[in-house]
């Protein structure tokens, strides 16, 4: 079912907003495929710095832009804007992730808590690919895309299932190793791979539906304009 918002004034998007937001989450699943496959080239880590080939750094660039180009999206009214306040948590784990990926290139000594840290991060950008599922779902509704809406609640169970899930579960436990004083890292080799591409699977699906999204919003509807908020508010 549409929001209120959507059946009593039609579309609040425009085709040029799914557009922009079909595209941004193309750049999201461009990033995280960065982000997931390393390669550590032998004889290029050294004692100070670390050369990612695929480096996580522009994966970390590609998902701040993606998610900071769905924030500038209006889903919601201004005095229920539940979108925007997701999409301020996202774009703030953006910019960790980004700084983060950065750091990882350069090898410092770092204290116990710093070395939780991360892990804590790490955590919180699971819990914001969530947020932003729901995210979509809202931007879906606001565009009167119904089919994409009902599409995206199986990509949706596909990322908690796939990648949530299993991620979480894996931080955890990286976390408490490192409180504990050690490391748990996956160790290099063809399988884990296998786990980045298992992993990977599910943003897949999200790239598909991008131009599922274009798709609907072209065939559907003709263009429309958002809605003049401030308007709603004068006396």
């Amino acid at each position: 079912m549409l929001s209120a918002m959507a059946v009593a004034d039609g579309p609040i998007l425009s085709r040029r907003d799914v557009r922009a937001a079909a595209g941004a989450l193309r750049l999201i699943f461009w990033g995280v495929v960065l982000h997931l496959f390393d390669w550590l080239p032998p004889g290029l880590q050294g004692e100070r710095v670390r050369v990612d080939v695929l480096n996580d750094a522009p994966g970390a660039a590609l998902i701040a832009a993606g998610v900071f180009r769905l924030g500038r999206l209006r889903v919601h009214n201004p005095w229920n804007d539940h979108y925007g306040s997701v999409m301020k948590f996202l774009k703030l784990m953006a910019v960790l992730a980004l700084i983060e990926a950065g750091a990882g290139h350069v090898v410092l000594p770092t204290s116990a808590a710093l070395a939780v840290f991360p892990s804590v991060v790490r955590l919180a950008q699971v819990a914001g690919v969530f947020l932003l599922c729901m995210a979509v779902r809202w931007l879906c509704r606001a565009a009167g895309l119904r089919r994409s809406a009902r599409l995206w609640q199986g990509v949706t169970f596909a990322l908690v299932g796939l990648f949530c899930g299993p991620l979480a579960m894996y931080y955890a436990a990286e976390f408490w190793s490192r409180m504990a004083g050690s490391d748990a890292g996956l160790p290099p080799g063809p399988w884990r791979a296998g786990v980045s591409a298992v992993l990977a699977a599910p943003f897949a699906a999200v790239w598909l539906f991008s131009f599922r999204l274009e798709a609907e919003a072209a065939a559907a509807r003709p263009e429309t304009n958002p809605p003049d908020w401030t308007a709603r508010l004068r006396p």
